[in-house]
């Protein structure tokens, strides 16, 4: 999905969602039908809020792919909403209603004023 916002010119990208880690100790959020409780990991992730949490070898390689493609897009804002996650190196890290008051502000909305006029 990042590559396909990418291709289509989305600025900013945001991260919802993208922990990237077992940060409170299970595969996936809570509510998830698939979410498995993690007991040991062998790799270890700096977090948003500076600390280390558990991850996987192939989270960790997703993380280092989407570190990868951001370098690759000088000028375009990433942002991470993650509040317990791995921080992802080229985006602003910031709570998820400030970056949607952020996309609010930036959203030309003259398209759809004649679209829906």
């Amino acid at each position: 999905m990042l590559d396909a916002a990418i291709r289509m010119g989305c600025d900013p990208i945001v991260f919802v969602g993208q922990d990237l880690s077992f940060s409170d100790g299970h595969s996936h959020a809570a509510g998830v039908e698939k979410r498995l409780k993690v007991e040991r990991t062998p790799c270890t992730v700096e977090s948003v809020d500076g600390s280390r949490i558990p991850t996987s070898s192939v989270l960790l390689w997703f993380r280092r792919w989407i570190e990868d493609r951001i370098a690759r897009e000088p000028g375009r804002t990433f942002i991470n909403v993650s509040q317990t996650g791995a921080r992802i190196k080229g985006t602003q890290e910031m709570p998820l209603e400030e970056a949607i008051k952020l996309c609010t502000t930036l959203i030309d909305k003259a398209p759809l004023t004649r679209l829906f006029a």
